[in-house]
């Protein structure tokens, strides 16, 4: 597959790139260390998993690899991620006045429904908490 994260903020902010690193970077959500227990992350479900790992050991192994530092203040930002497959989507955007995420399929022969549906079947809605990403349950599929 070839990936590109698009991360839009509740902030307004968003940013796209080959890493999941990056486009949180790009979408003005910086961290330390802790995105990098999230990274390689692609699906829904994997996102869950990390957050359960986080939560069980995760943290604790943040804090000592940091010398016992927290994560900082908890500033906690809602987000939608969209891992997009490039050879299934033929260009992007997102509107600078909703923050909507627009895509054109690379199929012709997909509607403009059937394209919104698939949107928001690998939309992640989660919560960016200094790098940790906790999926919103219950909202793991956003809007298009």
């Amino acid at each position: 597959m070839n990936i590109r994260y698009v991360v839009i903020a509740e902030t307004g902010s968003w940013g796209a790139a080959k890493t999941l690193r990056k486009a949180f970077a790009r979408a003005h959500l910086i961290e330390h260390t802790a995105l990098s227990f999230f990274e390689h992350s692609v699906y829904a479900d994997e996102f869950a998993e990390n957050w359960r790992s986080w939560q069980e050991w995760g943290a604790d192994e943040y804090r000592h690899a940091t010398g016992g530092a927290a994560t900082g203040a908890a500033e906690s930002v809602r987000v939608i991620i969209y891992p997009l497959d490039l050879d299934e989507w033929q260009s992007w955007r997102v509107c600078s006045v909703t923050g909507a995420l627009s895509a054109i399929p690379a199929d012709t022969k997909t509607s403009d429904a059937q394209a919104s549906r698939r949107l928001r079947e690998i939309a992640i809605q989660a919560e960016w908490i200094n790098g940790a990403i906790k999926p919103i349950d219950g909202a793991s599929r956003a809007a298009a």
